[in-house]
């Protein structure tokens, strides 16, 4: 898929719906795969509904962030999903909302939010205040061309994908603007429209390097330190996946979008399982875009097309023969 057309998907899925796939890979994942708890969500206008989203975000608490993206707001939710509170609206003032696409929360549960369309990074207060704004238009530092991802690490360090640009940014989080790194290319530490981003609690920071089906690993500051990913069904392998996150262990949860599933990796890369497939029933997405992993090992996923949010929790395995990992095409490396 040509970068110019995933752009196209970019800012037409919230009105249109999606940037279809007509294959999917098998469920997979087996006993390993974390086990369907719940979902909410239908399309709509009202709390508690969506149109597209495509971002979620959780806090310390465990409260779920959502990015409504075709209603140009956020909604907070409790664990089992019981909505508690809005904010944002379409529109380009202070707190106003054009296509948020993505969103982070960090330890004093302050949120920050990729307004995408209005390139730049919105930053609230838990309860829904608006607090600062820092981004425009344009290429020089502390610019975007169309802000996807956002992320803030431990450090007071708030990155952006800068997908337009081809680029990370790194600021505090007042908004002032510290580095930057990348470029557009096929080489290691460069992008094609990266479109998810994500810090862990060592300082690395993951990059979902969307159109060059990869996810990219870095220091903080940028330092390139290893990749994994090609285009593909098989497992370890990508179909323009938009997002990604980290959990409390260290693994790396990717939303698969166009291969329709959700799959964990190890710090380092290497494969761990996946589970979903096509459909609108449980455990089921229609592009799942964004993934969050939230505390005691829950995750949640924005089932993008399907409009809900879906949850769930890691399982024991049925049996107690020990897993043995499938090999990957990165065994071979």
């Amino acid at each position: 898929m040509h970068k110019r057309v995933l752009v196209t998907c970019l800012f037409l899925a919230p009105l249109l719906g999606s940037c279809k796939d007509s294959t999917s890979p098998p469920k997979g994942g087996g006993d390993t795969a974390p086990a369907f708890v719940t979902s909410w969500g239908t399309f709509g206008t009202a709390t508690g509904q969506f149109d597209n989203p495509e971002g979620v975000a959780t806090d310390a608490a465990g409260n779920v962030y959502v990015a409504d993206t075709g209603n140009n707001r956020i909604q907070k939710f409790d664990p089992d999903g019981n909505y508690l509170l809005s904010l944002g609206s379409a529109g380009i003032g202070e707190g106003q909302l054009l296509g948020p696409w993505s969103l982070a929360v960090d330890t004093d549960g302050t949120v920050y939010v990729a307004d995408s369309f209005n390139n730049r990074i919105q930053k609230f207060d838990a309860s829904g205040g608006f607090v600062a704004a820092w981004g425009d238009t344009g290429t020089g530092s502390g610019h975007f061309m169309t802000v996807t991802g956002v992320a803030v690490d431990g450090m007071g360090h708030v990155f952006a994908c800068d997908s337009g640009n081809d680029r990370i940014q790194r600021f505090d989080t007042s908004g002032a603007f510290q580095l930057a790194w990348g470029g557009q290319g096929t080489l290691d530490g460069q992008f094609d429209n990266p479109c998810g981003v994500a810090a862990d609690s060592a300082g690395n920071v993951f990059v979902m390097d969307q159109s060059n089906n990869r996810v990219q690993k870095f220091t903080n500051d940028g330092g390139y330190l290893l990749q994994w990913g090609v285009y593909g069904a098989e497992a370890s392998r990508f179909k323009f996946a938009w997002d990604l996150d980290v959990d409390e262990s260290g693994n790396v949860l990717v939303g698969d979008t166009f291969n329709y599933r959700i799959q964990e990796f190890t710090g380092s890369g290497t494969y761990v399982t996946s589970w979903g497939t096509k459909g609108t029933g449980d455990g089921e997405f229609d592009e799942p875009v964004g993934v969050a992993a939230g505390p005691m090992g829950a995750i949640y996923v924005a089932d993008s097309v399907n409009s809900r949010i879906q949850k769930f929790a890691a399982q024991a395995p049925a049996s107690a023969a020990p897993w043995r990992r499938t090999p990957s095409p990165q065994d071979s490396r």
